[in-house]
């Protein structure tokens, strides 16, 4: 039996004071899982294919855990593997808390389903996920972000015209020839280092979308006019469409090959 505490359509003052009490009735139930705690850290660890640790977000565990304790439980194989709630378990850690957790089997847990429904993953924890798991397509891949370490993994993937859909469902197919213009535009942009801007999403997404859908577009070209007018016609902008419009407007500039928009 469990003792259940619960209030009745009362005043706020009678809420305060007065507390009526009920039975719950057990005996018919099924306990689905047991549920064990624990301070002994060194039954666990960290699955390798799972995302990197990110310290921003234990922060924000610790403060939660800190004013309510812990409210989800930890998932488990039977191994001690961390199959669900690694930021939760070194938030708890390094707070000298105990462990609620429970065990399932490995075949039961879809990392990047039980991720994806709390801290939304991003581009890079997609991408490392596959790496661990051999998929050859994003480990060549990764070589160019190691190659190319000033952008962002969605960077680079406007720079390859990688889909984003495809990337996170683990369906990632990168052509030759888009990888190649891919290298070339970031190659191109990592020698603006004049510009302030030069690694940012918005810029090499704008390079390479002019690449993509105009056939006089060249890419060579226009690294070569960024350096002739940088004083003029590069300038820092504060979204996709400003850096599409820039870009145009600079490979227009003087052009025999104009783009029509």
């Amino acid at each position: 039996m469990y003792k259940l505490e619960f209030f009745n359509n009362k005043t706020k003052t009678e809420k305060k004071n007065v507390a009526e009490t009920k039975l719950l009735n057990t005996e018919n139930l099924t306990v689905k899982q047991p549920i064990f705690t624990t301070k002994d850290y060194s039954l666990f660890s960290f699955k390798d294919e799972n995302r990197k640790i990110i310290p921003g977000h234990v922060k924000v565990l610790r403060d939660s855990t800190e004013k309510y304790g812990q409210q989800d439980l930890i998932k488990v194989n039977p191994n001690g593997v961390i199959q669900d709630g690694q930021h939760k378990f070194t938030a708890l850690k390094l707070q000298n808390l105990p462990i609620d957790f429970y065990i399932v089997e490995d075949s039961h847990v879809n990392i990047i389903a039980l991720n994806t429904h709390r801290r939304n993953w991003q581009l890079h924890d997609y991408l490392n996920y596959y790496v661990e798991n051999n998929k050859m397509m994003y480990i060549r891949f990764n070589k160019i972000c190691q190659e190319f370490p000033m952008f962002s993994v969605p960077g680079i993937a406007k720079a390859v015209s990688a889909k984003n859909v495809a990337f996170k469902a683990g369906d990632l197919n990168i052509t030759t020839i888009n990888m190649i213009d891919g290298v070339d535009i970031l190659r191109g942009c990592k020698g603006m280092d004049w510009f302030t801007q030069y690694s940012s999403t918005g810029f090499v997404a704008a390079i390479a979308r002019a690449n993509r859908l105009y056939k006089q577009f060249d890419i060579k070209i226009f690294f070569e006019k960024c350096e002739m007018y940088k004083s003029s016609k590069i300038h820092k902008c504060s979204s996709f469409e400003e850096y599409t419009s820039m870009v145009i407007s600079l490979w227009n500039f003087k052009s025999r090959n104009k783009i029509k928009q």
